[in-house]
């Protein structure tokens, strides 16, 4: 419909405060702030408010949210922050898009509170540091019904950067276009996703210190060595499946921390079409790492790529594929465990380990019918779960080398 502009800083149902000084905007109209900053005092609906000229009004200001007051619009930042939630209970309904100037985000959540946002997010574009995220929380309660996305351009910002607590009803994801960046990022965070997580050309998530639970699938990207998210603090517990991406090291997910966490999927570990496993773990600290489910490799790529110090244990089947182990792990300490409460499958045509480590394997329910076997320093392996026969040549073969 039309474009209507504020001409002076005040209450949005005060009619003198826009263009023409007799009627405030419609429900079909887009709303620019002009330069100047509109207080949302009482249930507003119109098709969009913005910090960016469309046609009338200039663009910068800015946009407040009262405290209890529900904001029916669409949200896009231009050269300036375009919405600032203020404390109290809010609620937003409609698409949030980051600006195009660094720190312009589309939302700004500085205060305690719960806001409630009903759409898409969405980072905008930047020429230098990609601060334009679709929503900026410091502070407070944020519940998103709708799905996260970094922005694309130059550099693409980031889709939600939180320090706070986070709940997200839908599927996370980076763009798939050059120099984008996270769909969410997380510091000092309580996150929680019902949805699926999947990388485009940069990691989907970004963890610092955080609590991060996802309900939903967790998958690599498609740009090289871009992975699902990178783990390097904090505590992650994905209830679904991690499958490794299309292209080089694309991991579904890579730790590399050097302090304690932990990461418990309660789901099945595949390794991606090309050499993106799984799980990749490099850090040096001392993360527990729990796989309740299968881990599997592909004909490219292990199941779980080990590197680590960390101890890790799988409740589930561990197959090998041609060429690769499901479980390869090349930690030289000798002491450094890793536990298969299932079956461990070895393949039947290349005689690939199920399981290949330098340190203590621990085959069999826990505490229960228990077994240990110490491989020798030239690399170790062990193939199909209690029966040690030679296949093929190598597999149940401890201390055999292997890929």
């Amino acid at each position: 419909m039309a474009t209507r502009w504020l001409i002076a800083s005040g209450n949005v149902n005060d009619p003198t405060k826009w263009d023409g000084g007799v009627s405030v905007p419609g429900t079909g109209d887009t709303c620019v702030a002009n330069g100047f900053t509109g207080t949302i005092n009482v249930d507003f609906t119109c098709a969009e408010i913005r910090t960016l000229t469309l046609g009338g009004g200039a663009s910068g200001g800015g946009w407040t949210l009262s405290s209890g007051v529900t904001l029916t619009a669409n949200v896009l930042a231009g050269t300036t922050t375009c919405l600032t939630v203020s404390a109290g209970t809010n609620a937003i309904i409609g698409n949030i898009t980051g600006g195009a100037t660094d720190g312009a985000y589309a939302v700004t959540k500085t205060t305690t509170g719960t806001l409630t946002v009903t759409g898409n997010v969405t980072g905008g574009t930047s020429a230098t540091a990609g601060t334009t995220h679709g929503i900026n929380q410091t502070a407070g309660t944020v519940n998103v019904i709708g799905n996260v996305t970094s922005g694309v351009g130059t550099v693409g910002g980031t889709g939600i950067k939180t320090t706070a607590t986070l709940t997200i009803t839908g599927n996370v994801s980076s763009a798939s276009s050059s120099n984008t960046l996270y769909g969410i990022s997380m510091s000092g965070a309580t996150v929680t996703i019902n949805g699926n997580v999947s990388a485009g050309n940069q990691f989907a998530l970004d963890i610092s210190s955080s609590t991060l639970t996802i309900t939903g699938n967790v998958t690599g990207g498609v740009l090289a060595s871009v992975v699902g998210f990178s783990f390097s603090s904090g505590s992650v517990t994905v209830n679904g499946n991690v499958v490794g991406g299309s292209n080089t090291l694309t991991h579904g997910i890579s730790f590399s921390g050097s302090t304690t966490n932990s990461l418990t999927i309660n789901g099945n570990v595949t390794a991606g079409n090309s050499t993106g496993a799984g799980l990749s773990l490099t850090g040096t600290g001392s993360v527990a790492i729990v796989v309740n489910g299968n881990v599997t490799a592909s004909t490219t790529a292990n199941g779980i790529l080990h590197t680590s110090t960390s101890s890790i244990k799988v409740n589930g089947v561990v197959t090998a594929a041609n060429g690769f182990s499901g479980i390869r792990r090349t930690s030289t300490t000798t002491t450094h465990k890793t536990t298969v409460n299932g079956t461990q499958i070895s393949n039947a045509t290349s005689g690939h380990q199920a399981v290949q480590t330098l340190g203590i394997l621990l085959v069999g329910k826990d505490k229960t019918q228990q077994q240990q076997f110490a491989t020798d320093a030239g690399g170790g392996s062990i193939g199909p779960f209690r029966i040690l026969s030679i296949t093929n040549g190598i597999s149940g073969v401890l201390g055999a080398r292997g890929r």
